[in-house]
């Protein structure tokens, strides 16, 4: 917990957050040397630390995936059998409030399948990269070229 207290105070984490009675933190480096090499970053966060990761970066996609109600996620936690049922309480708590903020991110994907879950993260990834916004130095360069045969 002293090496964790250590990181928050050096700036060593991206985000972090308490959640549920434990502490979870990204590692700064690890994402800023991805970045760096024109990877994409996946993150899987709560809310506060995605808030905090749009505040750094405001080009960050947030994606908040769900089940299509707290019916499903309860019988999820449930059949885990892994955890008492005060923390499943707990947990199903935190979902309630993290959901006031569904508002806050770009997109919502609901997780009835994993494999399609997993496809539509990646088109919302994918159709990101398509943008614009996001091709502004690719259209210059096209433009640039194509001046070749207008004269």
């Amino acid at each position: 917990m002293d090496e964790f207290r250590n990181l928050i105070d050096y700036n060593g984490f991206i985000e972090w957050a308490q959640y549920v009675d434990n502490y979870y933190g990204t590692p700064r480096k690890f994402v800023e040397d991805e970045l760096k090499n024109g990877k994409d970053v996946i993150l899987e966060i709560e809310v506060q630390g995605a808030l905090n990761i749009k505040r750094q970066y405001p080009d960050a996609i947030l994606i908040f995936i769900t089940t299509k109600n707290m019916q499903v996620l309860q019988e999820r936690l449930t059949g885990r059998g892994s955890e008492s049922d005060a923390l499943i309480n707990k947990r199903l708590k935190r979902a309630a409030e993290e959901a006031d903020c569904m508002q806050e991110y770009e997109y919502i994907i609901i997780n009835d399948d994993l494999s399609t879950c997993i496809d539509t993260v990646h088109s919302v990834i994918l159709c990101d990269k398509c943008k614009k916004e996001n091709n502004m130095m690719l259209m210059e360069e096209i433009k640039k070229e194509l001046q070749a045969f207008q004269g």
